[in-house]
């Protein structure tokens, strides 16, 4: 996340790089939420989440066949550094993994892009606006969400609103800091984890979380989402955007653990929206769906080592790689560019 300097897919893009807007699909009933805006629908858009669930199902199959010591074997051969998930990923949101972090949004800022397309947020914002009403940007990372907000929906008539900033990056805070302007403005910094929210830190009006999750360690995630019903104020608007399992995040992460080294998986959409159920949330499922697309082998390398928060493999490696070799090639086509499909979950409380 760039601030309001980075160029938003979906705009004019350069280096071969495509996003494809998908069609929106509602797992649910009669919510303001709903886009207020016509979508350009790819062509084959009801079409990519069964065509990933078709996949995720034969790369189970290999996980079950795939020889342990092949993987370990992998891992040593490429050097990558032994953190897991978590911890791999608090390291790349640094300041020294700015170029990783440059390189992923090259294609992965149309996630946010979707997400301000997705519903009436001038009317949802300024249905919960009042004097002294408040935010919380939960695992804010460097600001794309509000930007993306701000530079493609009308906010004007949306009142300033006290915006806080969590995330346990101290780099991402300031990177969000810096990203927002009219009507989010910046209150308080909470360097923390979700789950370490102070419990007096409730009664916010809006509290979101978008593409923030992944990295969630499992046996954190019900305390992690208990304080963030918690954090909201009775009748206030919570969202939790996340890839589900049959999304490219999942999907790839699923075969990079596989084919390449052994790692916590990531938290899917459907196990935060069991798990904010658990902690006595109702919880409405919205789901998007679209694609992103490159021709560019340097754009496709930045962003699939920044989706496994390892930039010690290079594309080659991974192609070469087993299971994820397979998957990645599901994904190209005979020209060499590769599209790369989504579906994300709209977890509203």
């Amino acid at each position: 996340m760039l601030g309001d300097q980075a160029a938003l897919v979906g705009e004019a893009l350069e280096g071969g790089m495509l996003a494809c807007v998908g069609l929106g699909l509602e797992a649910g009933q009669g919510r303001s939420t709903t886009p207020c805006r016509s979508h350009t629908v790819q062509k084959d858009g009801r079409d990519v989440g069964r065509k990933i669930r078709s996949y995720v199902g034969r790369h189970s199959e290999s996980i079950m066949t795939h020889p342990p010591g092949a993987l370990r074997s992998a891992s040593r051969r490429s050097g990558m550094s032994s953190g897991d998930t978590a911890e791999r990923s608090l390291e790349h949101w640094s300041e020294a993994g700015r170029t990783g972090m440059e390189a992923f949004y090259a294609l992965a800022t149309e996630d946010y892009h979707q997400l301000a397309l997705a519903a009436d947020w001038p009317a949802l914002l300024a249905a919960h606006a009042h004097d002294g009403w408040s935010l919380l940007d939960v695992a804010c990372g460097s600001g794309k969400f509000p930007t993306a907000l701000r530079r493609y929906t009308d906010l004007s008539a949306v009142p300033e609103v006290a915006y806080d900033l969590l995330d346990p990056s101290a780099f991402s805070v300031a990177e969000a800091r810096g990203a927002l302007g009219a009507p989010f403005v910046a209150r308080h910094d909470l360097v923390m984890t979700l789950q370490d929210l102070p419990a007096d830190h409730t009664g916010y009006d809006v509290v979101w979380a978008t593409h923030a999750l992944y990295a969630l360690p499992p046996a954190e995630l019900d305390a992690a989402t208990e304080r963030f019903v918690a954090a909201l104020a009775p009748g206030g608007l919570g969202l939790v955007a996340q890839a589900t399992e049959a999304s490219h995040y999942i999907a790839f992460y699923d075969a990079f653990r596989a084919g390449v080294r052994e790692a916590t998986p990531y938290t899917t959409a459907e196990q935060v929206r069991d798990a904010l159920i658990r902690a006595g949330a109702d919880v409405r499922d919205q789901r998007v769906t679209y694609t992103t697309s490159t021709s560019d082998r340097l754009v496709a390398e930045g962003f699939l080592q920044r989706c496994a928060f390892d930039d010690s493999v290079s594309l080659e490696e991974m192609e070469a790689a087993p299971v994820l070799g397979d998957y990645l090639a599901s994904c190209r086509d005979e020209s060499g560019s590769y599209t790369f499909s989504h579906e994300a979950a709209l977890l509203w409380l």
